[in-house]
């Protein structure tokens, strides 16, 4: 059964200061949707300041979306920015099935899901690693249950 995507605030240590959440030129027009907060972002490829939801290989991982546009929607509002987490340790939903262990490195699952995790995957989609508390893990996903991922390392957006 899909699990209804809905705003969650992933967010749970940020140990740096430098990893406060970087704004980013917002246009709706590529999403078709406004974007969750909790979303895994990308740069789309071949451009420097559009986002994408549909973090790929061509596409640098830039980080977890900090902000729902939908939100200022309600508020008659539009976005022209978002703000995007680019470190720290974020609950990022699982896989069904799949045991995610201290250390591992974690992947977009792809597709149309766009705030779920795998821990098979190509290297160019890798977005983090599983960072248990001390005695804790490692967990098997259910595809609604949340693991805790270190994102820093795999945040790339070189250039922009």
């Amino acid at each position: 059964m899909a699990v209804p995507q809905r705003d969650f605030y992933t967010l749970t240590n940020d140990g740096r200061n430098h990893g406060a959440p970087r704004t980013w030129p917002y246009d709706p027009s590529p999403f078709g949707d406004d974007v969750m907060q909790g979303e895994l972002m990308g740069l789309a490829a071949g451009t420097a300041v559009r986002l994408t939801n549909a973090v790929s290989s061509g596409s640098g991982f830039i980080g977890v979306s900090r902000d729902s546009p939908g939100s200022a929607r309600k508020l008659g509002l539009r976005a022209t920015e978002i703000s995007v987490w680019t470190s720290g340790v974020h609950l990022l939903r699982t896989t069904n099935g799949e045991v995610y262990a201290q250390g591992a490195t974690v992947y977009r699952t792809g597709g149309s899901v766009t705030d779920q995790i795998t821990n098979g995957g190509a290297a160019a989609n890798a977005v983090g690693t599983v960072l248990f508390p001390i005695g804790t893990g490692p967990i098997t996903g259910t595809g609604q249950n949340r693991v805790p991922i270190i994102i820093d390392q795999y945040v790339n957006y070189a250039g922009v």
